[in-house]
């Protein structure tokens, strides 16, 4: 189920959100800067994250520290985006 997008999910003010919904949100306008856009949507209240393939970069050598990342900011890859 496809769900249109909700700009201000974490905020008080946003739509109600169903019980047990989780919403996620995409890395892509971090221009490539995984790790700040892990933080960011993560203190934004978002539950799941979209990465692309660029993460491969830093952490394809190293997948244990992306999921060490993504656990610390308790974000779950709801995506991966091959290209």
């Amino acid at each position: 189920m496809a769900l249109p997008f909700l700009s201000c999910a974490a905020s008080a003010h946003a739509a109600a959100v169903p019980a047990g919904l989780q919403i996620g949100y995409s890395s892509i306008t971090w221009n490539g800067n995984d790790a700040q856009a892990i933080q960011d949507i993560a203190s934004l209240g978002f539950k799941g994250i979209q990465l692309r393939s660029n993460v491969l970069d830093k952490y394809g050598a190293n997948p244990a520290e992306l999921k060490k990342l993504l656990v610390q900011n308790k974000l779950t890859l709801a995506m991966f985006s091959g290209g």
